[in-house]
């Protein structure tokens, strides 16, 4: 979608959602980034078919590897 959005928002596509690696988000955050949204598709991702289950894991992950730097 063509939305408007401030200009400190950093937009990154990826064909999937569940390429998105924990440390990528990690690293957002301790970059100074105030959040990070991951998107999904749900069922309808047109690469894999579990794809939100994957997405939840990776951001699962995310949780793990920040709390651990805590």
């Amino acid at each position: 979608m063509h939305l408007s959005y401030p200009a400190q928002t950093t937009i990154i596509k990826v064909p999937c959602s569940s390429m998105i690696r924990p440390e990528w988000i990690a690293l957002a955050l301790e970059s100074g980034f105030d959040g990070v949204f991951v998107a999904a598709d749900g069922t309808d991702c047109p690469y894999l078919t579990d794809c939100t289950n994957r997405t939840a894991k990776r951001v699962r992950e995310a949780q793990e590897l920040l709390s651990n730097k805590v």
